[in-house]
């Protein structure tokens, strides 16, 4: 008597699947023709989408909460660790303190392009590459001292021992 192959599981027959449309030459061009048909479902059922999705959110808020939070929280380690992980002033490095300092004093304009919440702006320099020109890294207490173009007391200390 033959025996018999255990029947693949679900993840393992997605998994296949997905070998297959990887390797296959003409994967570019479907994929284009599956994004555009996505497009075109999602412009047509728009409202509908919309609201399903809140639907879904007012069942279950909470998984949708601890979602937006573990990913803020892990777009704030990987912003601390792109811009160094301590203040560029004082070499503090207590997460809790570090904030982002706009060197140009355009953090109003910057805040207000990402609708003032500092999670946009995070993700928005994310997106970007974690750019330098423009940013770094300052605790609290410096960041609040530079203020409207003053200077630092670290820096004045250093000023004036030179």
């Amino acid at each position: 008597m033959e025996k018999r192959a255990a029947p693949l599981t679900a993840a393992e027959r997605n998994r296949r699947y997905r070998e297959r449309q990887k390797t296959a030459e003409d994967w570019p061009e479907r994929s284009e023709k599956i994004r555009e048909r996505t497009r075109a479902h999602y412009a047509a059922n728009r409202q509908a989408i919309l609201a399903r999705h809140k639907a879904n959110y007012e069942a279950n808020p909470e998984p949708q909460r601890k979602y937006s939070r573990d990913r803020a929280a892990r777009d704030r380690r990987e912003f601390l660790d792109a811009y160094g992980g301590r203040c560029a002033c004082c070499g503090e490095t207590e997460p809790r303190f570090l904030c982002l300092d706009h060197v140009n004093r355009d953090g109003v304009r910057d805040r207000a392009a990402t609708g003032g919440r500092n999670t946009g702006i995070i993700r928005r320099l994310k997106k970007q590459g974690w750019p330098k020109d423009g940013y770094r890294l300052l605790c609290a207490n410096c960041n609040t001292a530079t203020a409207w173009g003053r200077v630092c007391p670290h820096q004045e200390k250093e000023n004036s021992n030179a």
